[in-house]
């Protein structure tokens, strides 16, 4: 059984640690410095707090629309060194449940419970436990649990917070079903061509013929 910590919106979450009057205000985090082929791009608004979205600043939005939506809105820029402080921190306390971790990308976890400290406890009070840790390191999180990492991470992704699907493969099948096929972050020609099918889910899409899927977009999305 395996435990994925997510943090949504990590780089913003990260800027806004040791800004914890701002977590529940509206604010914005900027887009990197443009490459060279977006020279005259401007910066484009990349992360939100639900404070800001409530005002109606939308991702994609430059500074100054956001501005124009919420007079307010604090926008600021990434900074590397606050993400790398805040994933030090989600390591440490992940490190405090197992030995057997992994850092899998910016603002996410894999933990293996064959390993953890705590594994007498249900699932679900671990989770709880974890996310009001969590929570006091000035980080929101969601929690997914599941039979493998794959799963256990799209559970965190889309948990409300956390999302328990242990080793049932009817509850992993009924979470799953309903779920865009973008959850799967596949290639933007891969999604072209998915949407050219009329495939909007993961049912929909396990629903066809495997071989055929191969055929067509290779072992991707399996």
């Amino acid at each position: 059984m395996h435990a994925v910590i997510h943090i949504p919106n990590f780089e913003l979450q990260a800027r806004l640690r040791d800004e914890p009057d701002l977590r529940d205000k509206p604010a914005a985090l900027l887009d990197e410095i443009p490459s060279l082929k977006r020279q005259q791009d401007k910066h484009r608004i990349v992360q939100l707090t639900a404070a800001a979205r409530q005002a109606h600043v939308e991702p994609g939005m430059t500074a100054t629309q956001g501005l124009a939506r919420c007079f307010s809105l604090p926008v600021f820029n990434r900074d590397s060194a606050r993400e790398d402080t805040a994933q030090e921190a989600l390591l440490q306390y992940a490190g405090g449940l197992s030995p057997r971790i992994e850092s899998t990308a910016p603002g996410v976890c894999t933990i293996d419970l064959k390993g953890a400290s705590h594994r007498q406890l249900d699932g679900r009070i671990l989770a709880q436990r974890c996310l009001a840790g969590l929570s006091r390191l000035n980080l929101d999180a969601r929690i997914g649990i599941a039979a493998n990492p794959d799963l256990a991470l799209l559970a965190a992704r889309f948990g409300q917070p956390i999302r328990i699907l242990g080793s049932d493969r009817k509850a992993a099948r009924k979470f799953l079903d309903p779920l865009p096929v973008q959850a799967l972050d596949p290639e933007a020609d891969t999604l072209k061509i998915l949407q050219g099918w009329g495939i909007k889910t993961l049912g929909q899409l396990t629903a066809l013929p495997q071989d055929e899927v191969i055929q067509r977009l290779g072992r991707e999305l399996l």
